[in-house]
């Protein structure tokens, strides 16, 4: 499949298994199906996937340094 086709799937998957609040063995199988995925088509990961999930709880939309 291409990359374009599977990138919805990953991003779902990502907002719903892959999230502070999430239980760990919740978020575990999360990462794990992300891997897996990654492992078979690695261009669907994006950049900006990437970025949003490297983002410290509570600071995603907000300038770097910036505390509240």
């Amino acid at each position: 499949m291409p990359p374009e086709a599977l990138a919805p799937v990953l991003r779902q998957l990502v907002d719903a298994f892959v999230h502070d609040r999430a239980r760990p063995e919740v978020m575990t199988l999360g990462l794990k199906t992300v891997r897996e995925l990654c492992a078979r088509a690695p261009l669907v990961m994006t950049e900006e996937l990437l970025q949003a999930r490297r983002a410290p709880a509570g600071a995603r939309g907000r300038a770097p340094g910036r505390r509240l």
